[in-house]
């Protein structure tokens, strides 16, 4: 699903200068879930993005009862937010002072899991290597409140 996303996404930006973006938010692992975006410039300084969130943990099999004592005993415990084992999906729109997928950027957006949620992003985008960049932001959940705010990490490229 989140493929076939990205490839409609991508479908308008052949013919213009780099101006659409897909990514991968890397600090999604540690929340044992994979995050990957795609985004759309349509002004100088504004663009609008998708994002698909899956939970990998369905994946795997579950613990033993001994793995699990034995995680407990010699492994620090994790104050890290975990997803659950169902999908998210995020539809945001971003303001970029600079211009588009450079700089500062100033986000709002809506979230979908078991609940709609209003979601706010603050970060900065910055260039690695041909059109590669690496992005860093906070993303507060209005609803949910200013406890269950992240901090992101992401690998986009620019086409």
């Amino acid at each position: 699903m989140a493929l076939l996303f990205l490839l409609t996404a991508a479908q308008p930006c052949p013919c213009q200068e780099k101006s659409c973006m897909v990514g991968i938010d890397l600090t999604s692992f540690t929340r044992s879930s994979a995050c990957i975006s795609a985004s759309h410039s349509f002004g100088t300084h504004w663009s609008v993005s998708g994002e698909a969130s899956i939970s990998y943990k369905r994946f795997t099999r579950e613990k033993s009862e001994l793995e699990q004592e034995h995680d407990a005993e010699f492994s620090i415990p994790s104050t890290l937010p975990q997803d659950s084992h169902h999908a998210r999906s995020s539809a945001i729109f971003s303001y970029w002072p600079t211009s588009a997928f450079n700089g500062a950027f100033i986000a709002v957006g809506v979230q979908s899991d078991l609940s709609v949620d209003i979601i706010t992003e603050i970060g900065y985008m910055m260039p690695v290597w041909k059109g590669v960049s690496l992005s860093s932001s906070v993303r507060t959940t209005m609803i949910q409140g200013i406890s269950s705010s992240i901090f992101r990490i992401g690998l986009h490229y620019r086409y």
